[in-house]
């Protein structure tokens, strides 16, 4: 029975939001509330430990309601696009034909204001 590390590595090379991967990542965040909420208490409220905590927490919420809106999509519109092969596209096209430059690449002489 492989372990709950097993399961994150494993998962690691997975496309998209996998269950050990999204568990190990609320494990991070806890153990940082649990940090900075003891910093918080150890240096009596200091407002930047405090602003720090609830970005933590602001963070937290955004990346779970995101994997969350994620696991709601249905599964065709999941698949990985793949990127265009740009060595077919140049050889596709005819090597006889002039290079064209484009308007942006051509050098302008510039004005003296």
């Amino acid at each position: 029975m492989p372990s709950f590390v097993d399961n994150v590595f494993d998962s690691i090379m997975q496309p998209g939001a996998t269950t050990p991967t999204v568990n190990m990542m609320n494990y991070s965040f806890y153990a940082l509330f649990l940090s900075l909420f003891g910093l918080a208490i150890l240096t009596s409220g200091n407002i930047h430990v405090v602003f720090l905590l609830m970005i933590s927490v602001g963070l937290w919420a955004s990346i779970n309601w995101f994997v969350s809106e994620l696991a709601k999509m249905p599964p065709e519109s999941r698949q990985i696009q793949q990127m265009p092969d740009l060595n077919a596209a140049s050889t596709s096209s005819s090597s006889s034909e002039p290079a064209t430059l484009h308007p942006a690449s051509v050098d302008e002489p510039k004005k003296d204001r």
